[in-house]
């Protein structure tokens, strides 16, 4: 008996000591992130830079927290490091931190990396995924940009509210050629992923990649050069002189040719705003456009408080009306918005009462209601800053957003 306990005892001793020095070997650490560098394909003149804005939507909601979020943010970080030196416009909207809200939280502004990392959040939050909301709202953050354009989702696809694919088409159609959009697939959800894969179609030139595909620095580098660089076109070669020949004396003489005429100038939506000059070349038929072709759509404000529709509006919530009983392919957001007065609950359902109100009238002259969303934003989409009487007027507001 005693002899059985000392070899209990030997055993658990081993046990402690193998125990410890496994606790004092050191952990190994994933090493760190090495960006390659693709400054020398630009500098040869192999490449050129084929984007001149971009926009990352990043998913904070509660299906993407923890690892899975931790993993999206490593992405961005990495992507911003590789990135070579271009003159780039960029921006971060992130959504799902807490309820149904979307934010742009950097940007649209010179792209610095430093700046760019600060912008990326710590960690993920609770909120719902409204992630046809934020796609949506990328349509008013690019609005002032130009040149060619980049949008870059890091999302599970598990959304709420707004079609993500409704969303991601009619923005397609608002830039057309200049916007691509590039999807970095969080989940394994089969729903998310569908919706994933028609959000990647709608851009018809970007595509959708796993984490595991660009985690690597040459992953990485691979997705960064297709997103904003191009093969450079051929270099010409150097003008020769040919030696002429003499033109044989039975040859009859070459008929002169005529210069083909050119095609008239095209207007494909007939907006009045020549094609090879329109940005929103999708235009609803009669809808009133800006000199670039895209919809003037009118804005609702409201009194402090209140949310019914004062009667100086009415006649622009008719045309809108008018249009989109003209075009039934075409859908709305209506996004209701506050000032910064009062708290973040009452706020959130004052600017949903706003919303609904307008809903409301464009029901009553037509329009039916599966075509009207209503969305309430409370106070986290200021048009401007709410440092005046006059600015917190304008910030208490109804906009309306197409969707096709």
């Amino acid at each position: 008996m005693t002899n059985r306990f000392l070899k209990i005892i030997l055993f658990l001793c081993i046990v402690l000591i193998l125990g410890g020095c496994a606790a004092r070997q050191p952990v190994r650490e994933s090493p760190p992130f090495k960006a390659i560098d693709l400054n020398p394909r630009i500098v040869s003149g192999d490449y050129v830079q084929k984007v001149d804005q971009f926009l990352v939507i990043l998913d904070l909601s509660g299906t993407a927290r923890g690892r899975k979020y931790q993993t999206a943010r490593g992405l961005v970080k990495n992507l911003n490091l590789t990135i070579p030196n271009l003159r780039l416009k960029a921006g971060i909207r992130v959504f799902g931190e807490y309820a149904d809200q979307n934010v742009l939280v950097y940007g649209m502004v010179d792209h610095t990396r430093s700046e760019f990392e600060a912008a990326i959040p710590v960690s993920g939050g609770y909120g719902q995924s409204p992630l046809g909301e934020s796609i949506a709202a990328a349509g008013l953050d690019l609005k002032q940009a130009s040149g060619n354009m980049a949008l870059i989702i890091f999302s599970d696809g598990l959304e709420t509210g707004t079609s993500s694919i409704e969303a991601a088409e009619a923005l397609k159609k608002q830039y057309g050629d200049r916007l691509c959009i590039y999807v970095v697939s969080l989940g394994s959800s089969s729903r998310g992923k569908k919706v994933l894969e028609g959000v990647s179609k709608s851009g018809r030139c970007g595509f959708i990649v796993n984490p595991e595909e660009i985690q690597s620095p040459e992953g990485m580098a691979g997705f960064v050069e297709k997103i904003f660089l191009a093969k450079a076109p051929p270099k010409p070669e150097p003008a020769g002189v040919l030696p002429s020949r003499p033109a044989s004396p039975s040859a009859p003489p070459k008929p002169k040719e005529v210069p083909p005429t050119s095609p008239p100038p095209l207007d494909s939506d007939g907006d009045g705003v020549l094609n090879d000059v329109d940005k929103c070349p999708s235009t609803p038929r009669g809808a009133k456009v800006d000199k670039e072709g895209c919809w003037v759509l009118p804005i609702t404000y409201f009194d402090k408080a209140k949310w019914n529709i004062n009667k100086g509006f009415v006649p622009a919530l008719n045309e809108v009306a008018t249009v989109l009983k003209s075009n039934p392919e075409v859908k709305v957001v209506i996004g209701g918005h506050t000032d910064n007065r009062g708290t973040g609950p009452y706020n959130k359902k004052l600017s949903e009462k706003r919303a609904k109100e307008v809903q409301s009238y464009l029901i009553k002259a037509g329009v039916s209601r599966e075509r009207l969303n209503p969305w309430g934003y409370g106070e986290t989409r200021q048009a401007v800053p709410n440092t005046s009487p006059e600015n917190m007027a304008k910030n208490r507001r109804v906009d309306l957003i197409p969707v096709r």
